[in-house]
């Protein structure tokens, strides 16, 4: 089914017109929407990091890309080859412009009004083993590192015990649906953690997901031998 009708209207601070983007997903209506797939990041070398952004000016949302800076990669500079526009929600509202500021494993959207690229340079910090990132209660954007991650891989950390997606979900310490932007069809699609673990998380993409207390979410990297 088509999310054309969650939007929200954010009114910069700027004194600009309004902008309206598409809305959080609704962590009751998870089966509303479909499973896809979207173009993730790819790492042109060792210090550049290159994410396509897509634009649609049939979509109902055209020239939103739900976006992701990968865990371990030390940020030295992000171009976009594009005007482009760029939020954070920060889970209470959303922060623009110079509101924003960048850090590793962090989702963002960014608005363009043509095809385009981000293009991170920076280096690797991090390239093996576990990988954690601290979730608020509620609404979290987030990504993954620099290579693509098994749900079988992702633990939680709470309450002193550390425990796979779909224990944490009997737990009731989260909803473990990672929601994430088709900005080509401009509609929201969706991993759904609590029923299968053999999917993946792609570098690159961002995605939404809800904590019902503060977490900890684990990457468990394989170490080569």
């Amino acid at each position: 089914m088509r999310n054309s009708t969650l939007f929200v209207v954010l009114l910069l601070m700027t004194g600009c017109a309004p902008v309206t983007m598409p809305n959080l997903p609704l962590a009751h209506v998870t089966e509303a929407f479909r499973e896809g797939s979207v173009q993730p990041g790819v790492k042109v070398d060792g210090r550049t990091y290159k994410i396509p952004l897509e634009y649609n000016p049939s979509s109902t949302y055209p020239g939103w890309n739900l976006v992701a800076i990968p865990l371990g990669f030390a940020q030295e500079s992000l171009k976009v080859n594009v005007p482009y526009e760029m939020y954070r929600f920060d889970g209470t509202t959303y922060l623009a412009g110079t509101e924003v500021s960048l850090s590793q494993g962090q989702a963002y959207w960014i608005k363009v009004s043509q095809p385009g690229h981000v293009l991170l340079t920076g280096k690797w910090t991090i390239a093996q083993g576990n990988i954690s990132q601290r979730l608020a209660q509620g609404w979290n954007q987030i990504g993954t590192a620099m290579a693509a991650i098994s749900l079988s891989a992702i633990s939680i950390e709470y309450e002193d015990k550390i425990a796979p997606l779909p224990q944490a979900y009997q737990d009731g310490v989260i909803i473990p649906v990672f929601y994430y932007w088709d900005s080509t069809n401009g509609e929201w699609l969706f991993i759904n953690g609590a029923k299968t673990l053999d999917k993946e998380l792609l570098p690159g993409i961002g995605y939404f997901l809800y904590a019902r207390k503060p977490i900890t979410l684990i990457y468990h990297y394989e170490v080569p031998s």
